[in-house]
């Protein structure tokens, strides 16, 4: 290979590593974005966050949902500030805690407290759950928070 190609095919691969790092900055950029438009929404629609099973000074009292639409906008609050790579949470039975219901990758807003969870209203029928949050680093998990919440008969 000639110097001349060499250098116009390393001008060329460092171009599309420019590239692709700002594609990737843009789509980090508009995610976030994204995650401040859902958090402002939930806010806006569900009313208050979800607090964590002992502190919400009401006992056993569980945080009741509202659907929105056809989901649930879940938008717990988070007292741990640990910073994680990504965070997961898990709706469980409270009374069958084999039983998930659901599971998956949460967003967590530009505001350092809160995440933002949508469920489809098929996942849960009137009852009373657990909502289990983890915060994952690597290949560690950690639980970060529990909240019982309760789905009215509509």
């Amino acid at each position: 290979m000639t110097t001349c190609v060499a250098r116009a095919r390393a001008a060329v691969l460092a171009r599309i590593r420019r590239d692709r790092g700002h594609a990737c900055d843009r789509v980090r950029r508009d995610a976030m974005a994204c995650a401040d438009e859902v958090e402002r929404a939930a806010r806006g629609l569900a009313g208050e966050s979800l607090l964590p099973d002992g502190q919400r000074g009401l006992g056993d009292k569980a945080n009741e949902l509202t659907a929105v639409g056809d989901s649930y906008l879940l938008v717990p609050s988070l007292l741990d500030n640990r910073p994680f790579e990504r965070y997961r949470a898990e709706i469980i039975d409270a009374g069958n805690p084999q039983r998930s219901l659901w599971d998956g990758d949460v967003v967590r807003g530009s505001h350092d407290d809160a995440l933002v969870i949508v469920v489809g209203r098929e996942f849960l029928k009137p009852g009373k759950y657990k909502l289990l949050v983890y915060g994952i680093t690597g290949a560690r998990q950690e639980p970060l928070s529990t909240y019982t919440i309760r789905v009215p008969e509509h």
